[in-house]
């Protein structure tokens, strides 16, 4: 039985979606079970118009959530009857539960996640990380991608070791292959921060090629590239900006050929994080996954699998062996 919590709210799209993908993963996946947090008479109207199997499916009830506008201590005190907290506290006591998934505010999620669910030893907080395309190899994974923009030497040999992990749990690499973004791929190039890291790095026991520039996303065969929370995020929103970018290109000079229909569906198909999953924390006791905010229904069932693919690798056991080791 692989059982996952789905708070439901937090998505720009509201949260009948939500309710939406998380049955439509129940009907497609066999051994899932959820835990749903959200609004109990929607959720049971939606299961009889689905037909859903009541016993593969816990309801939470709630219709109160924390808003994007909420600052992120506001998990402390006040919001212990929002969909959030009532997941993160439930994710946090079931020993039966493999992981969550929420699209809230990235913010608190990050600062519930700590102080209700739990960092593995030797962590002061967790790394945000998130697949993202790129040219040879699919997917690589940015490490943090947003979550701590003040980072320490210290902060991203910790982060080489999680994404690491997580590439491992992810796709199976046995040897990712790690890099460390900077702005020249020579030795000693970048900044006091990685200058220092570099060299906490490459004695680790890890497949590390050493510096990394931004080019090197859109056309490498890395597996993991690890930098600050600020500039990850900035190299994912241009990402993302790219692939939209580029699809405003082709529909604008798009002769309604198959050929340009293919291109186009390539494109789609590379730039749609809505269909990949979510942002992962690295770093806590039991698995958090961050779902854009822009989610669909479909992000649910991505999500959901990706907490499944990375767990039945024994993603959580791997990050707490490396951070202690």
């Amino acid at each position: 039985m692989k059982k996952i919590i789905v708070d439901t709210y937090g998505a720009d799209i509201g949260h009948v979606e939500i309710i939406r993908g998380t049955l439509d993963a129940v009907m497609e996946i066999d051994d899932l079970h959820v835990v749903i947090v959200g609004d109990e008479r929607i959720i049971r109207d939606m299961m009889k118009t689905y037909g859903t199997d009541e016993s593969r499916v816990e309801i939470v009830h709630t219709d109160k959530y924390v808003t994007n506008d909420d600052p992120p201590t506001c998990v402390f005190k006040g919001k212990d009857d929002t969909s959030m907290v009532m997941s993160l506290d439930r994710l946090s006591k079931s020993d039966d539960v493999m992981g969550m998934i929420s699209a809230g505010n990235t913010g608190a999620l990050m600062v519930g996640s700590i102080f209700r669910v739990g960092l593995v030893k030797g962590l002061m907080a967790p790394a945000l990380s998130t697949a993202i395309p790129c040219g040879k190899n699919g997917l690589v994974c940015l490490v943090d991608c947003g979550a701590n923009v003040e980072c320490t030497p210290e902060d991203l040999k910790r982060y080489a070791l999680m994404g690491n992990a997580f590439m491992q749990s992810l796709l199976g690499e046995e040897h990712p292959k790690v890099g460390l973004m900077s702005v020249g791929r020579e030795d000693g190039k970048g900044n006091t921060l990685t200058k220092a890291a570099f060299e906490l790095i490459k004695p680790l026991d890890l497949n590390f090629v050493g510096n990394v520039e931004g080019s090197d996303l859109a056309d490498t065969e890395l597996d993991v590239v690890v930098t600050d929370g600020f500039t990850g995020n900035i190299l994912l929103k241009n990402t993302e900006e790219c692939g939209r970018a580029a699809l405003r290109i082709i529909d604008s000079y798009s002769d309604g050929s198959e050929a340009c229909k293919n291109i186009r569906n390539a494109i789609v198909e590379k730039f749609d994080f809505n269909t990949r999953g979510g942002a992962t924390f690295l770093g806590l006791k039991k698995t958090v996954v961050k779902m854009h905010g822009c989610a669909v229904a479909d992000t649910v069932g991505a999500c959901i699998r990706q907490i499944i693919r990375i767990e039945d690798r024994g993603f959580s056991a791997k990050v707490a062996q490396a951070i202690a080791e």
